[in-house]
């Protein structure tokens, strides 16, 4: 991941965590298992080759948490957040198990389409496409940025 997309990620959190000190709260919390996540990756999706550095960068800080409508799955599974329980919910929906579910909002999914390796976000009732980003990092800004209207 790129030092401007770490940047952001850390200003974006800090404006998150401001908001949530207001009111009692705190976004801050680590990761404490990144392994068992690529293990979870492998099984659900054995050939998938990708850079989850966003993710685990953005989760060394803040694992799995809401704020303002916008859940970011974390990646310690007793997490409330969690991101393998999320995508299990899902991937009820056979269309939805092509993509590797990271966060929602209110009307949108941010998703990595395994097959095309390309993310999005989707819009949750339709399921179509509204915005593709080349990066799991940009995903990651685009979420925590809707976050903060």
């Amino acid at each position: 991941m790129d030092n401007n997309n770490t940047d952001r990620i850390l200003e974006l959190l800090h404006r998150i965590e401001e908001r949530e000190q207001k009111f009692g709260d705190s976004i801050y919390q680590s990761c404490t298992d990144s392994e068992y996540f690529y293990k979870w990756v492998k099984e659900c999706f054995p050939n998938l080759e990708t850079d989850f550095s966003a993710i685990l960068f953005l989760t060394r800080i803040a694992d799995g948490f809401n704020h303002n409508g916008l859940y970011i799955y974390g990646l310690t599974p007793t997490k409330k957040y969690n991101i393998y329980e999320s995508n299990l919910v899902w991937w009820e929906n056979e269309n939805q198990k092509r993509y590797l579910f990271f966060a929602d909002y209110d009307i949108s999914w941010y998703c990595l389409e395994v097959s095309s390796g390309f993310y999005y976000e989707l819009d949750k009732p339709s399921g179509s496409k509204m915005e593709q980003f080349e990066t799991l990092g940009e995903l990651l800004i685009s979420a925590l940025e809707t976050s903060l209207l």
